[in-house]
């Protein structure tokens, strides 16, 4: 019978003053897709036939059945362009485990028509494989300009992506974007200008902060930063005076720029956040009323620093406690000690 993708599982927490946490492992499909990506790679450098060793594993682990907005990986059978240009009917793509230093320019030439600015990490961008277009137009896959589907996944994980194109907000309709296990520092402004969004995974990245707009997507069910370098949640920082104004500012010196839906309040959609494995403490966590997600299930700030000889974790847990939809709050080896722990702490709650 088929096999389902199985999902990552949680890691275990370490306290600021152990060594750094490993990364989680890798689903059983992610092993086997780089096993099968480092297999190309030494069949292409020693011209050998090595990669035959993993046809067990093939013939042991079928194809999962393909799951309503999930595209089958199935590394080495086309291109990276060749999938690109497959990704027009589908509007869907999975270009993981490709080595790849960024998102491709093609994938922008070739759905939205846009050669994207060189970006200032990768000046000169890796040449992709060359792709059979020809065998494309044979078979007749390339889909006619009205049989075009908006791009809505995007899978790009375990890459080797230190930098991401402005360009990406031109995706208007993506509502999946995983980019976990890549090497991302930071994220340009426009990724927030992606208001369809619903998951979001960046999780095992070395980001020290998120766009600011990126607490006010709207629609946002999932977020995933764990394993990276954050040091505060700042859920209000969208809504501050301050930079409603610059926004005002700049809205009314560029005519041209489309306007984009943000939500009211914090992250209105959000049920799943994980932010384990960072730099925050409690004082860089926005937690008075209204600042956290009040459509919250699961919170997970495991192995952070959260609390500081100068502040406890008591306001925060008592804000959290507030949440009426929170079903599971993780706080393993997050530095909170029995101070954050009153015996007043519920009182009246």
């Amino acid at each position: 019978s088929p096999v389902r993708k199985a999902t990552k599982p949680p890691s275990p927490a370490d306290p600021e003053s152990s060594p750094a946490s490993p990364k989680p492992a890798l689903s059983l499909r992610e092993a086997i897709a780089l096993k099968r990506a480092e297999a190309k790679k030494a069949k292409a450098s020693a011209n050998t036939s090595s990669v035959d060793a993993f046809a067990e594993i093939d013939e042991n682990f079928k194809p999962v059945q393909k799951q309503e907005g999930e595209d089958l990986l199935d590394l080495g059978r086309w291109s990276v362009r060749e999938t690109i240009e497959r990704s027009r009917s589908s509007g869907s793509i999975n270009i993981s485990t490709r080595g790849l230093q960024c998102l491709p320019s093609a994938l922008y030439e070739v759905l939205l028509g846009v050669k994207p600015d060189p970006l200032p990490s990768l000046p000169e961008e890796p040449p992709l494989p060359g792709s059979n277009n020809g065998s494309i137009q044979k078979s007749g896959s390339a889909p006619a300009w009205y049989e075009a589907q908006d791009l809505q996944v995007l899978k790009a994980w375990s890459n080797e992506i230190v930098e991401i194109q402005h360009e990406i907000s031109l995706f208007g309709s993506l509502q999946t974007v995983d980019l976990h296990n890549n090497k991302l520092t930071s994220l340009p402004d426009t990724f927030a200008d992606l208001t369809e969004l619903v998951y979001l995974d960046l999780s095992q990245n070395a980001l020290t902060s998120l766009p600011t707009n990126i607490f006010a997507l709207p629609k946002l069910v999932t977020l995933n930063v764990a394993h990276n370098e954050l040091t505060g949640l700042p859920f209000r920082s969208p809504f501050t005076p301050e930079f409603q104004a610059q926004a005002r500012r700049k809205r009314s010196s560029d005519f041209f720029e489309p306007t984009i839906s943000r939500a009211e309040t914090p992250l209105p959609k959000l049920q799943t956040l994980d932010a384990s494995h960072n730099k925050i403490t409690v004082t860089a966590i926005d937690h008075k009323q209204g600042d956290i997600p009040t459509t919250l299930v699961k919170l997970d700030l495991s192995g952070n620093p959260l609390e500081t000889s100068n502040a406890t974790c008591v306001t925060l847990i008592r804000a959290v406690a507030q949440l009426p939809k929170l079903k599971e709050l993780r706080l393993e080896k997050a530095n909170v000690s029995d101070r954050s722990f009153p015996p007043d702490l519920f009182a009246g709650s």
